[in-house]
């Protein structure tokens, strides 16, 4: 019986040491799908602020075209305006 009870002791040992090396590595698993999702959140992040920065440069572009074209198209009638009266 000793040599059973033994046998016993060896294996609920060595099943402790299996379910601490089993938790070590279900805890790196999950830090590493936690660093995992923390990159991917911050280049969706960093992308979206690009995306965003890209879109007002050219919204900004766009108004300040608008503002020119809107600007060179009363200069052009200011000069051609200035041009009738002149030949009349």
């Amino acid at each position: 019986m000793y040599v059973i009870d033994r046998r016993i002791e060896e294996l609920e040992s060595k099943l402790i040491k299996l379910q601490n090396l089993k938790d070590d590595i279900e805890g790196h698993k999950q830090d590493a799908i936690d660093m995992t999702v923390e990159t991917v959140r911050n280049f969706i992040s960093d992308s979206i602020d690009d995306l965003i920065s890209n879109i007002s440069m050219e919204i900004d572009l766009q108004e300040i075209d608008s503002e020119l074209e809107h600007d060179i198209e009363d200069e052009l009638r200011e000069d051609f305006v200035d041009q009738v009266r002149d030949e009349i």
